[in-house]
């Protein structure tokens, strides 16, 4: 989070003598007929993996198909965490509104698996590639288990994009994951995808908002919290 603070408070002199801009602008290539602007798919992604004992908790999958389910359903209703406006909102679905499929691999709904926008890399990353440092862990029998981890990749770019936040939601699914975790039961994924709804905010509509408010996230953790954890 720090990183992206300074990445932030420098932005002009790393890009220098050009001006970088995080607001909708025209890309060079992509010539349109209209005069609607194209997004740039900027987007912020969070890698997640949890150790102890110096080992990675991420290794079984159970508990990590768990942990990516978590964060999979309490998404749905609680985008604004990570995509603060309708510009950030529009950016996602760049892809659909100007043909990019080809250019841009970037997830547009809610989804898990190794390429979805909330992702579990195991074995194998989001192209399907061996999850490894090449040339690194070739030689290990198990060479994979300290790179699996979930990107989070529900995010895009905004001057109002609160990276805090964003970690704040990530954290706070993590430690309700380790405190539901069962070591018995067992966790399939999930193999539906949820659509993210067009609008921002709209009480009559589908929204970002409105699906927040109806949501009640905080009541909801609070009250989980209070009966798992002790006072501290």
């Amino acid at each position: 989070m720090q990183d992206y603070d300074k990445l932030l408070n420098n932005l002009n002199k790393i890009f220098a003598p050009q001006t970088p801009i995080f607001q909708p602008i025209l890309y060079d290539w992509q010539k349109t007929n209209t005069e609607k602007s194209v997004h740039i798919p900027n987007s912020v992604k969070i890698n997640l993996s949890l150790w102890r004992e110096d080992k990675n908790l991420l290794v079984d999958k159970n508990f990590a198909y768990f942990l990516q389910n978590l964060l999979i359903e309490n998404s749905i209703n609680n985008l604004i965490f990570f995509i603060p406006n309708q510009a950030a909102l529009d950016r996602i679905f760049v892809k659909d509104e100007y043909d990019l499929c080809e250019e841009l691999s970037s997830p547009n709904n809610i989804s898990g698996g190794n390429q979805g926008s909330i992702a579990y890399y195991l074995e194998l990353d989001k192209k399907n590639k061996p999850n490894i440092v090449d040339g690194f862990f070739n030689d290990e029998k198990n060479n994979w288990h300290e790179r699996p981890r979930i990107e989070f990749r529900l995010a895009s770019s905004s001057p109002n994009y609160n990276i805090y936040l964003h970690t704040f939601f990530v954290m706070i699914i993590a430690l309700e994951a380790v405190l539901k975790y069962q070591q018995n039961n067992q966790t399939t994924a999930i193999s539906n995808s949820y659509n993210i709804p067009r609008i921002f905010a709209d009480d009559a509509l589908d929204s970002l908002e409105s699906r927040y408010e109806k949501g009640n996230f905080f009541e909801e953790k609070l009250n989980f919290f209070k009966e798992n954890l002790n006072e501290e």
